[in-house]
């Protein structure tokens, strides 16, 4: 399932991909995700008509410089020539390895305009388009849709009009563009679309750990997955799923990382102000949270923001090492002692204690001063404790459901030399050759808490 792929004349290290995300995957954030082991990583989306009008802002968009490849670019539009012009820009530059058209954006501001997950509705647009854009890129060029409003037949039917207009790959998002982002990814459109058609087809939505992952690999039989907002916050979500056996860092690393790679790149107003998104992410499930969200959102300088940071994860007493795969590289090993540890408080119960079944009924007796304890009693009971210095003989008649509690005598530990306990006119008798009170003591309250519904007599065997 996670293995290389190829896409067009494209070679990838692995089929877990990084998702277009307006906003999220600016060069830093694609940085910190390839470290993490994505195998391909796409830009923000761009607007085709932008780069025909040498939009500045939309070419930082597209920086690669510093990046490690390959490196997808994503671009929206609805007029084919335009977008066969902005592709064509491009590929000349050499600034990525492929080139995705974006089919799939719910977004009101993008929808509005024909463009996105609205183009779904013109089939004969959609074919247009990647003909004309695949005519003029260098570079191979894949298509981004969404399960369509109507029958899944539709998918299936734009799908292979993408495939016969020269796509080398379609990424499937199994929602529609009314479900937004609410309610489950449709695993049954991404799976029949992958058998209607030859080219690689990438699994979209609901990625948020390897378990996802890999139920989407089976169930869709896909060629690749691709993790959108399952990595905002969660960058080493790639690595959880590529190798959940061999990964440990830094939290807190991974942040300060972040906030100066974004610092540098966007400069320190800008960035401080975009962190705070991302450190809400980071930060969710960990303590105060809440806290330390409402103080970010009101730092305006790097080195405000760092100090907040450094001090609240020396504040939580973690370094905040938190393990890929937590279940099982994190959680396995305190799971393991416990075990052991139970082991240990059972031997020790089984080496001190001795259980009678009695029924429905009980009786406790752990040591002098303690509590004896009784449910439901129908019988007739005599506890007799003997010592050096004297014999005290108790009969106690129960025939309630409540619990009676009678608080015995203290007597000297040293003097006692056991205990007889007759029930319906049996004797279970125990000689004290050594005793240890603080023992007895320390398992007291255990003792108690289990005899409230237990069906045992429960009895102490002085060593």
């Amino acid at each position: 399932m996670i293995k290389p792929i190829t896409i067009g004349n494209v070679k990838i290290e692995n089929n877990i991909f990084l998702a277009p995300m307006a906003g999220i995957t600016d060069l830093p954030f694609r940085i910190i995700c390839k470290d993490f082991g994505a195998g391909l990583v796409y830009t923000e989306m761009a607007s085709s008509k932008a780069i025909h009008y040498k939009d500045e802002k939309t070419k930082c968009l597209l920086d690669t410089k510093t990046e490690k490849r390959p490196v997808v670019a994503q671009l929206f539009g609805s007029d084919p020539q335009i977008m066969a012009e902005a592709a064509a820009y491009i590929s000349e530059k050499n600034i990525v390895d492929i080139l995705d058209i974006n089919m799939g954006c719910p977004a009101p501001k993008i929808t509005k305009n024909g463009e996105g997950s609205a183009l779904l509705e013109k089939p004969e647009l959609v074919e247009a388009i990647v003909k004309e854009t695949v005519a003029k890129s260098s570079i191979p060029v894949t298509v981004k849709i969404r399960k369509t409003a109507k029958e899944n037949q539709d998918t299936i039917e734009i799908a292979k009009k993408i495939e016969q207009a020269g796509a080398s790959a379609i990424t499937v998002h199994g929602r529609t563009r009314a479900e937004f982002f609410t309610g489950n990814v449709d695993l049954e459109i991404i799976k029949k679309v992958k058998e209607s058609v030859k080219i690689p087809v990438i699994g979209n939505g609901d990625i948020k750990s390897r378990e996802d992952a890999i139920n989407m690999f089976k169930y869709t039989g896909c060629d690749a997955v691709m993790i959108g907002r399952g990595a905002i916050g969660h960058p080493w979500i790639f690595q959880e799923i590529i190798n959940e056996n061999n990964l440990s860092f830094s939290i807190r690393e991974v942040i300060l990382k972040h906030i100066n790679m974004l610092c540098d790149y966007k400069g320190e107003r800008v960035a401080v102000k975009e962190m705070r998104h991302h450190i809400a992410y980071y930060l969710k499930g960990l303590p105060n949270a809440s806290e330390i969200r409402n103080e970010v959102n009101t730092i305006n300088t790097k080195q405000e923001l760092i100090g907040c940071l450094i001090e609240y994860f020396d504040t939580i007493w973690i370094n905040c090492i938190r393990w890929c795969s937590m279940k099982k590289i994190f959680f396995m090993p305190i799971f393991l002692i416990i075990i052991v540890i139970a082991i240990i408080i059972i031997f020790f119960i089984k080496k001190d204690y001795k259980f009678i079944n009695l029924g429905n009924n009980i009786i406790t007796k752990s040591s002098p001063n303690d509590v004896l304890n009784l449910n439901s009693y129908e019988a007739e009971v005599t506890v007799t404790i003997y010592s050096n210095k004297n014999t005290n003989t108790y009969k106690i008649l129960q025939k309630y459901v409540k619990p009676n509690l009678i608080r015995q005598e203290v007597l000297e530990p040293d003097n006692i030399k056991g205990l007889i306990i007759t029930y319906d006119g049996k004797d279970l008798k125990v000689e004290n050759t050594k005793l240890n009170l603080s023992k007895i003591y320390r398992d007291y309250e255990y003792i108690t808490r289990k005899c409230v519904d237990a069906k045992y007599i429960f009895r102490r065997v002085f060593e």
